[in-house]
């Protein structure tokens, strides 16, 4: 949970969603995209490589 919340500020390149711009906020959302996607195929290879 702590590398998520990492990951997660890191997305957000440390600023809150209510100090953000729209262009910065609309980055921040396809990078948290990006990482979801990375994380479930992880899921996936951890269960092929059982």
């Amino acid at each position: 949970m702590l590398m998520n919340g990492g990951i997660k500020m890191a997305a957000n390149r440390g600023k809150r969603t209510e100090n953000m711009s729209a262009d910065e906020r609309k980055s921040a959302q396809s990078a948290n995209q990006s990482i979801q996607k990375a994380r479930k195929g992880m899921r996936i290879m951890r269960r092929f490589m059982r």
